[in-house]
């Protein structure tokens, strides 16, 4: 990695940062696969974009598992306890599926998966590299 790579790298976490808590959330997506496209390995070794994934994958699970009625309805608290569960049911399926889910996390608000601009761009060889190193972890 070169200074000016570097440079790039800081700069780009930096708005990834910027637009994070601006809720610019479009923006992060962007950004992110702007990164990923760059420099695959340097991405995904970057603290900010991973913390960002996770939230990202972490969001559309519990979005997904919400549209699936069997999710929901096992997320639900037993039978006595389900009459009196105030919670929403992002929270009630978040905190069954997910271990250790952050709370701001459970009703964060972010762009569903296919929308338009999400698709503008074709599959690269960065997706394929992210997508094999998801199958790793997993």
């Amino acid at each position: 990695m070169t200074k000016d790579s570097a440079d790039t790298n800081v700069e780009q976490t930096g708005d990834i940062t910027f637009a994070m808590q601006q809720k610019d959330y479009p923006t992060v997506i962007e950004l992110v696969r702007d990164a990923v496209t760059a420099d695959p390995v340097a991405a995904l070794n970057d603290p900010v974009i991973r913390e960002w994934m996770g939230v990202r994958y972490r969001n559309i699970f519990i979005t997904e598992a919400c549209a699936n009625p069997a999710a929901v309805k096992n997320s639900q608290a037993p039978f006595p306890l389900n009459l009196v569960d105030p919670r929403s049911e992002r929270e009630k399926v978040g905190k069954r599926m997910i271990t250790n889910l952050p709370e701001h996390e459970v009703q964060l608000d972010l762009p569903p998966v296919g929308m338009m601009w999400l698709r503008a761009r074709p599959p690269t060889r960065a997706t394929a590299v992210l997508m094999e190193d998801l199958r790793a972890v997993a």
